[in-house]
């Protein structure tokens, strides 16, 4: 529309709003044609012949009396330029929120490009309040009515991990807020190290299901429920305890009758910790040393059972 304006610029203020009214008359059904062509479409200027022609026409109905107001005129121009802004507006948002989707889609794999597009390394690792999506897809799964936690207590956190094959992935956890810049820079040192993390999805794609995200080795924080096997509630119903690797790290406890309970339940094989496996946490591990660094204490220290998986806030 750039165009128009220089033109109408040169016209005395009735030549000015009387030709700016017939212009956008006269290219409507052009536009409407095009539209139906091609979403993306561009007026094309007027030819001096053109113009001309226009302006012989526009004379001629201001001669005649046929001419509309000064004011409804300007008042029409300035509604269509308002809505071609708002348009271009839309239209930006909507392709800048779909490439910000496409770019931060927990599992995905992706290159140093793809993190270059998304503008850095520095802003793969953040902690952030809860997103609406978000959120949302936590209702009466992973999070549920209690008096206890809200949504204000909590952070989401957006990371990149490696697996055991060095591939890079995108993944993300919901915290505590207490503990969200701990777990981010925890993350980020786990990363530069290429410490390998096999998955880092919410509890939520696995509907909440503790046992489901543990036999995918699925590694995550906040989930509001008990402590296994019992009615106690877990410090992840808090989002102060996160599980690293959890199929290859299990939790077990051996009951008075002699049988062993084990989560995941496909996981006895790990259980015994003299033999070498990926993913596995020890006390020579790093995950191991930067989490009870930054305040944690580890469930395979515990004596009553074990849980390798898990790291949770040390609380005065």
């Amino acid at each position: 529309m750039s165009y128009y304006r220089e033109m109408v610029q040169d016209m005395d203020d009735r030549q000015k709003l009387e030709l700016v009214s017939i212009l956008i008359e006269s290219v409507k059904p052009a536009v409407a044609k095009t539209e139906a062509d091609d979403e993306e479409y561009s007026l094309r200027p007027f030819t001096m012949e053109e113009l001309n022609a226009r302006i012989d026409q526009a004379e001629a109905e201001i001669a005649a009396g046929l001419g509309i107001d000064d004011e409804d005129v300007w008042h029409e121009l300035e509604e269509e330029f308002a809505r071609e802004d708002a348009e271009e507006d839309a239209r930006q948002l909507a392709a800048y929120h779909k490439e910000e989707q496409l770019a931060w889609q927990a599992g995905r794999t992706v290159s140093q490009s793809d993190v270059d597009a998304f503008g850095g390394i520095e802003k793969c690792f953040a902690a952030e309040p809860i997103p609406d999506g978000v959120w949302a897809r936590m209702q009466g799964k992973t999070y549920k009515e209690n008096p206890y936690i809200g949504r204000d207590d909590l952070r989401h956190v957006r990371a990149l991990h490696w697996d055991y094959d060095n591939q890079m992935h995108v993944g993300e956890m919901v915290v505590n807020a207490q503990i969200a810049d701990r777990v981010v820079t925890i993350l980020r040192q786990l990363f530069d190290a290429k410490y390998p993390i096999q998955r880092m999805l919410l509890p939520d794609v696995y509907d909440a299901d503790d046992e489901t995200q543990m036999r995918d080795n699925n590694s995550s924080c906040f989930c509001y429920r008990a402590v296994a096997g019992t009615t106690v509630l877990s410090k992840h119903a808090r989002g102060l305890a996160v599980d690293i690797n959890t199929l290859y790290n299990p939790y077990y406890k051996d009951r008075d009758d002699g049988t062993r309970y084990i989560q995941p339940a496909t996981a006895a094989d790990y259980c015994d910790r003299t033999w070498d496996f990926p993913y596995k946490i020890d006390h020579d591990d790093l995950c191991f040393r930067l989490f009870t660094a930054a305040g944690f204490e580890w469930g395979g220290d515990w004596t009553s059972c074990k849980d390798y998986q898990h790291f949770e806030l040390i609380e005065e």
